[in-house]
């Protein structure tokens, strides 16, 4: 291997690495938010969550529409390729969060939802 080539690995790797780990904080964040949204207004929308979210997925998207990014969101199968990477438990919680969600982004059911999340820890 040429040193050009060990220094692109190298740099791909390091990339790979920060998607995995650093951007983690933010799934942490985006969950606390919609915790706090929940206890804090009666109905809330969460467009504008889920859109912040869009944003770590798919940072080079010029999307601005968030029902269209909720609707994507809630097709999509929560792969990025350049945004943060979510492992195969994160897209769970995601995507049952994302599947929780009535057509206006609000939580079909607080409590049924919350009462599944116990029964599975």
């Amino acid at each position: 291997m040429e040193n050009k080539q060990i220094v692109k690995w190298n740099i791909e790797q390091s990339k790979k690495e920060i998607q995995k780990n650093l951007l983690k904080d933010n799934l942490i964040i985006f969950f606390t938010g919609i915790l706090e949204d929940s206890k804090v207004y009666r109905n809330p929308n969460f467009y504008g969550r889920l859109k912040e979210m869009y944003g770590l997925l798919f940072p080079y998207s010029d999307k601005e529409n968030t029902k269209e990014i909720f609707k994507e969101l809630k097709n999509s199968d929560l792969n990025s390729r350049e945004g943060l990477i979510l492992d195969s438990k994160e897209k769970d919680y995601l995507s049952r969060f994302l599947k929780s969600l009535d057509k206006n982004c609000r939580l079909k059911n607080k409590e049924k939802l919350l009462k599944n999340e116990i029964e599975r820890i």
